[in-house]
């Protein structure tokens, strides 16, 4: 119906008959269903709606449109969304639709969407992307710069990546699983010296590092020893394929090589030898003196618990002056009468005076031996008591 006024109830106002009235119908000549966007009557073949001319997603319901041209449509709600729909992107694991620089489906961070919510921990890296320990070393076994190590952030570059590695050196520290008994079968291992970056490896098994720092051992070292040279490398190996046997061994002159005779001191002057037996002399001696010592110290204990003496709390730098006691005279070298020397009236007096041990004793604190070497102890009430040949002790009555 072209509603022009002649014949227009015997013509037809729906030519494709698709239930759009040809005045609304943007299709008017072919069938369609859309309902939305501008096109009502078109054809829909998804039937979502959004007629096939303007729908971005011909044979997706849920999407229809593509704001960025990524293919990721613009519906949060539907299939394949757009996380970042204003922003052309092809990644597809963490986030879909955003940037991914190096096409392995992990989106490049943002402020918005770090490393830790799932981002590309190596945007520039297609073989990586995850690095639970932040170390700089990727978790994908199969990718390049793997960890070796992903649960524990490590700096180690040669043996293992990935792993603690102490003093820096590129070797890992050992571990439960990596033991110095791998570099025999393996050739290669973790370091033997962990806190000691210029070593890692002692082949002999003798303590010395096969790395050495002496230039002057540059011409006598073969090719085929190992090692590499080190300024300033630590603990030496002159002799790596050999191990010393204890015999005459000198670690100063030829560190970590088997001698079959005390080594001379032709190499540097006659002075050496005689300090290296000045040095050996002095060694013995001091281990006697050490033991001399320890004798001692433990005679001083036993004498000690023999006679113990309390702590003293509180006293004057001096001993107390003991008054009212026996002058004695010029020349006379005998200390006071002992318990035994005095006369005893009866038993109770001789109970009440005399104690068997020091642990009887009232409370107070010792006092410095007189000049006989008589040992005083004095009381907290002002009493003193001397000890006797028996270790007995009496109370000193005036």
């Amino acid at each position: 119906n072209d509603a022009d006024g002649c014949l227009d109830d015997r013509e037809d106002n729906d030519d494709d008959n698709d239930g759009f009235s040809d005045i609304i119908d943007f299709c008017p000549l072919q069938e369609g269903n859309a309902t939305r966007g501008g096109a009502k009557g078109c054809p829909d073949f998804d039937e979502d709606g959004w007629a096939d001319l303007i729908d971005d997603f011909l044979q997706d319901d849920t999407q229809w449109s593509d704001g960025d041209d990524d293919g990721f449509g613009d519906n949060p709600l539907g299939n394949n969304p757009d996380d970042c729909i204003d922003v052309f992107g092809n990644s597809t694991q963490d986030r879909t639709g955003c940037i991914d620089s190096d096409g392995d489906g992990y989106s490049d961070p943002e402020s918005v969407w770090g490393v830790s919510r799932g981002a590309d921990a190596f945007k520039d890296e297609p073989s990586q992307w995850s690095d639970t320990d932040e170390d700089g070393f990727g978790d994908n076994f199969d990718g390049v710069n793997r960890d070796l190590c992903p649960d524990v952030k490590g700096t180690s570059t040669i043996d293992r990546p990935g792993c603690l590695d102490t003093d820096g050196d590129g070797y890992s520290d050992e571990d439960a699983f990596w033991g110095i008994a791998l570099w025999d079968t393996l050739d290669v291992g973790p370091d033997e010296f962990p806190y000691d970056a210029t070593q890692w490896r002692d082949t002999d098994g003798d303590l010395f590092g096969d790395n050495w720092g002496n230039p002057e051992w540059n011409e006598s070292r073969q090719e085929n020893w190992p090692g590499v040279f080190i300024e300033g490398a630590y603990s030496a190996d002159m002799c790596p394929l050999e191990k010393p046997d204890g015999r005459f061994d000198d670690s100063v002159n030829y560190p970590g090589c088997l001698l079959d005779e005390p080594s001379s001191s032709d190499s540097s002057d006659s002075s050496s030898s005689k300090d290296s037996s000045g040095t050996d002399f002095i060694t013995i001696l001091g281990i006697a003196g050490g033991v001399l010592i320890l004798i001692l110290i433990g005679v001083a204990v036993v004498l000690s618990l023999k006679n113990p003496k309390s702590k003293k709390k509180n006293l004057p730098s001096g001993p107390k002056q003991l008054t009212d006691l026996p002058v004695r005279g010029e020349g006379e070298s005998r200390a006071p009468q002992f318990s035994e020397d005095v006369i005893e009236t009866d038993d109770s007096t001789k109970d009440e005076n005399t104690v068997a041990s020091w642990e009887e004793l009232p409370g107070g604190d010792y006092l410095e031996p007189d000049e006989h070497g008589t040992i005083w102890f004095q009381a907290n009430n002002g009493e003193h008591w001397y000890q006797n040949s028996d270790e007995t002790w009496t109370k000193w009555l005036d």
